[in-house]
């Protein structure tokens, strides 16, 4: 399947950046945001999220390679929405 993604921060991040050639000249395209908190856990201003309309579609599966520098955050947790409001973490 090939289709669109909206992504954004939460308003804690930023310096959003979209590109192609990461990492090191890579076909993959990468979303970018700076300003995260180093050590924290959680913090609810700091967030990256995107969205994809997958009506009419089942058996869904989600892949992703995540990269950060020196300065990206530690540990981070992944959670989905049916509805846009109400959020859960894939264990």
């Amino acid at each position: 399947m090939t289709g669109n993604a909206a992504a954004t921060g939460g308003t804690g991040l930023s310096n959003e950046g979209f590109f192609s050639g990461y990492p090191n000249g890579s076909s993959l395209w990468g979303w970018s945001f700076a300003n995260w908190s180093l050590n924290v856990t959680y913090h609810p201003d700091k967030y990256f999220q995107f969205k994809v309309d997958l009506t009419d579609y089942s058996d869904i599966s989600f892949s992703f390679a995540e990269r950060r520098s020196g300065t990206g955050p530690l540990n981070f947790v992944i959670h989905y929405s049916l509805d846009g409001a109400n959020f859960t973490p894939i264990t």
